[in-house]
């Protein structure tokens, strides 16, 4: 008899594949046109991405094809939590720690290298997923619930910082609020850590002159345009030359030395100029849809575990699209963060394609293998009087789903 409370083969979610494909072959597109110019090869760029997908494609899939619910582990948890810790060390480790525009954000062993930030987001993730999860209603008290994720929160965005790396940070930051609100935080809790996080970041913006710099450059970008707000008026000029309809793949001029960092971190500006207004909205549709769908895939699970890493897993992939568009479009403060599946770069590749594993994971755990049950739409604002995420996976007495507290792992 087959069991059918286990996800079985290779059932992936095909709309959510097929979303991802074409937003990977528009990155892939891109990521030539944008670095054609940049290498006596024309094409290195562009191979040394394709491998980077092909890569990610793999792990995708072996993530995907797993048992989310082994994700749900005490030991594997803590280990991935140390495990980034270490390499969120390595770039002020001599000879191996790499430091490239005022910063040291990256490593080097041997033939691997990496971006420790990027791969500090995913491990943050889980873990706040699994606390989350085996805390129930305890986060709905500070000291019991909140104060020990919020302790290695701040040991991941305190090392992220001091790269500096004010975007990851943020991210981190951004991540850890939106899964609190998810698991029934209080709000005036989210909203003391809102006016925390305002006044980190006043404090960094007044104690450090590069951060300062490049945010009163995005305040007035017109004001040194050829110093500090040299990044951000190109980009605008790209987009300005870009209008409605684009000037055609391949014949965009910004990629020519003028935008520093186009095939990465403003690989929109290249977008917006060579495929205009039209290829943008197009882009983020795309994304929207994406998150979208992975949004919905985790709120049709019932375990919590699974529900809060599908949805954090999401929301993370929307969280970086919209702070790199913002900073394209110089509505948010310069920071080197990539979009996903589109900036060059191997780290976020990685990132990216394992946020995407985990949803395909969530995914085949949570698709029905019987007759559908009646249940009724979830809403975090509706569960959170009853102990958010936790209460919510429960219909009645006959479909109570029991957790153990995080003291009894």
């Amino acid at each position: 008899m087959v069991d059918k409370t286990r996800p079985r083969g290779f059932s992936f979610d095909r709309p959510l594949l097929l979303l991802v494909a074409i937003v990977v072959s528009l990155g892939l597109v891109m990521v030539s046109s944008a670095s054609f110019p940049l290498d006596e090869n024309p094409y290195h760029y562009f191979v040394r991405q394709l491998c980077f997908v092909l890569v990610g494609l793999a792990l995708m899939f072996f993530i995907g094809s797993r048992d989310i619910r082994r994700f749900d582990s005490k030991t594997l948890v803590y280990a991935l939590v140390i495990a980034a810790v270490i390499l969120l060390a390595l770039p002020f480790v001599p000879h191996v720690g790499q430091k490239i525009n005022h910063a040291r954000r990256w490593f080097k062993l041997g033939p691997v290298s990496g971006q420790p930030s990027e791969l500090a987001k995913g491990i943050a993730l889980l873990f706040f997923a699994w606390y989350l999860a085996h805390k129930g209603e305890g986060i709905r008290a500070f000291w019991r619930g909140v104060a020990p994720i919020t302790v290695v929160a701040g040991v991941f965005i305190g090392a992220v910082i001091i790269e500096p790396d004010l975007g990851g940070s943020t991210m981190i930051g951004l991540l850890l609020m939106v899964m609190l609100f998810l698991a029934g935080a209080r709000l005036r809790v989210l909203t003391l850590y809102s006016i925390i996080g305002g006044a980190g970041f006043t404090a960094i913006m007044l104690t450090s002159a590069y951060q300062r710099i490049r945010f009163f450059s995005f305040l007035h970008p017109w004001d040194d345009p050829t110093g500090a707000s040299y990044q951000i008026k190109n980009s605008l000029i790209a987009l300005g030359r870009g209008g409605v309809g684009g000037v055609g793949v391949g014949n965009g001029l910004q990629k020519l030395f003028f935008l520093p960092e186009i095939h990465t971190d403003f690989i929109l500006a290249n977008l917006g100029e060579e495929l205009g207004l039209i290829g943008l909205w197009a882009t983020f549709i795309l994304f929207g849809v994406l998150v979208f769908r992975a949004m919905r895939l985790a709120m049709r699970s019932r375990e919590p575990f699974v529900r809060l890493i599908g949805a954090g897993a999401a929301a993370l992939l929307g969280l970086q699209v919209v702070v790199n568009a913002g900073v394209v479009m110089c509505l948010l403060p310069t920071k080197g963060l990539a979009i996903p599946f589109m900036s060059y770069g191997g780290s976020s590749a990685i990132l990216n394609f394992s946020l995407i594993g985990l949803i395909l994971a969530v995914g085949r755990a949570s698709a029905p293998r019987t007759a559908p049950e009646p249940t009724s739409a979830w809403s975090p604002l509706r569960d959170r009087a009853s102990g958010g995420l936790e209460d919510s996976c429960s219909d009645g007495p006959s479909t109570s789903i029991s957790w153990g507290s995080a003291e009894s792992e």
